[in-house]
């Protein structure tokens, strides 16, 4: 999309990328990027000049697309990479050179201008404003100075201004003075012939009595399981309404737990631990930061299981021995664990091997000696280790 504004001071033209898809599209941005030269180029009706691009990002060939806006000023000559553009013998005025290619998943475009005929016009400059402070809180009657940072012409002056006026004054040096309770914004805007810059910030002026805007996040504390369900979080001011007037900023820490989105929606990712939730606001009461927590857990939910291990604890070498283990809460009831992960040692593991049968363990000795098995169940109710001490004799 190019966006071209004409004026008595000058031309102007901005562009944006845009790629329409579906879920062959795998990267969140364009990597693509392509560079055209020069930027801008003046010719006489009739005559022509030459323009070059160079492409980044790509592995595989695809063409490039020329184009000419508008077309009665001229046209391209040739393809690939280097072409010559070639002007009408009709009219003056300024064109727009883009050339676009397009892949499967992204497209990418650069552009230049072309003056045909006439007197050659210097390209607009580029320029930026910054006011900082970005924000500020006074009461009726103070004052604050701000002041703009201008990148693109580092002698101009900026002009300021305030909207709405009602709200205070501001002098040619960038000094507010506060005069109405309320919320605007402080303008610095920069002319400087060729270019244009106009940059903001923001002002709240409250009075002797004027509340702090306070949040909290609902809910406080939140429990979810890791790649579980996402916890929707909300902001709501001391008496319980929901803030819906002004921009939040939400953020997870640490981003590697979970990711956050600006819906204020956590998605938690594979690993179990703790996130603090916080949110900003800036709005026309003012600021304010509150914070939360998020907790998420492994499949097994909390809680100890009792694990009872039923057999001899004097096996003996030449045989195999089986013994039963069964799983209780800490109520006492018995845990099924058809679908439980079951783990089990021998402790040292000369002594022998076991191997699991349903809910027996099959134990195979392997030397004479004194040892422990230890049997160890995780289920989604829980988990809980037992174990049973072993002498494993020679047979006589």
């Amino acid at each position: 999309m190019v966006a071209t504004v004409q004026t008595a001071d000058g031309k102007g033209t901005g562009r944006a990328n845009i790629l329409v898809g579906g879920d062959e599209i795998l990267s969140p941005g364009p990597k693509l990027k392509l560079n055209i030269k020069p930027k801008h180029a003046r010719v006489d009706k009739g005559g022509s000049t030459n323009f070059a691009v160079e492409v980044t990002g790509l592995e595989d060939r695809y063409p490039l697309e020329w184009e000419v806006n508008p077309t009665e000023l001229g046209h391209i000559v040739g393809s690939g990479t280097q072409v010559s553009f070639i002007a009408g013998n009709e009219l003056e005025g300024r064109a727009l050179v883009t050339v676009k290619l397009k892949t499967k998943t992204e497209i990418g475009m650069d552009w230049a201008t072309v003056d045909v005929g006439g007197t050659a016009k210097s390209p607009p400059i580029k320029v930026k404003v910054t006011v900082i402070p970005e924000s500020a809180s006074v009461k009726v009657g103070e004052s604050v100075l701000f002041a703009a940072n201008i990148t693109g012409d580092a002698i101009a002056q900026p002009s300021w201004s305030v909207a709405p006026k009602k709200i205070g004054t501001i002098d040619e040096s960038g000094l507010f003075t506060a005069a109405a309770p309320g919320w605007g914004l402080v303008i610095g805007k920069v002319d400087i012939g060729r270019g244009i810059g106009v940059g903001q910030a923001r002002v709240f002026v409250g009075t002797e009595t004027s509340e702090p805007f306070r949040i909290v996040i609902s809910p406080q504390k939140a429990e979810t399981r890791a790649n579980g369900d996402p916890v929707k979080f909300t902001v709501t001011d001391t008496q319980g309404r929901l803030v819906t007037d002004v921009p939040i900023q939400w953020k997870a820490v640490p981003g590697s737990i979970g990711s956050m989105d600006q819906t204020g929606t956590f998605v938690p990712g594979s690993k179990a631990g703790h996130a603090l939730i916080t949110a900003r606001v800036q709005g026309a009461k003012g600021g304010s930061m509150a914070q939360a927590r998020v907790t998420i857990t492994t499949g097994a939910r909390a809680g100890r299981l009792t694990v009872t291990i039923d057999g001899t604890d004097s096996p003996a070498m030449e045989s195999q021995y089986v013994y039963t283990v069964s799983v209780t809460d800490s109520e006492g009831n018995l845990v099924e664990f058809a679908d439980a992960e079951l783990k089990c040692r021998v402790v040292p593991a000369k002594l022998g091997t076991v191997t699991w049968t349903g809910t027996n363990a099959v134990f195979t000795p392997g030397a004479a000696g004194r040892g422990v098995i230890i049997f160890e169940v995780e289920t989604s109710q829980g988990s809980g280790t037992g174990r049973i001490s072993i002498t494993v004799t020679r047979d006589q």
